[in-house]
């Protein structure tokens, strides 16, 4: 059990490591595109949410 921690430990520390390095050499291309893509989700709930409204009052 112990032994499973540490390597949980080992796992989550090198992959915080890895997922840095990734976000600095990434960090442009990736964050617009994550950034547009919650924009459009967004804006796609809030047009379901206000076509619903509309349809049912």
């Amino acid at each position: 059990m112990r032994l499973l921690s540490y390597y949980i430990v080992a796992a989550n520390f090198f992959g915080f490591i890895f997922s840095s390095k990734l976000l600095v050499v990434l960090s442009g291309d990736i964050g617009v595109n994550i950034c547009h893509l919650s924009v459009m989700r967004i804006q796609e709930f809030v047009s379901i949410k206000n076509y619903n409204n509309n349809y049912y009052n």
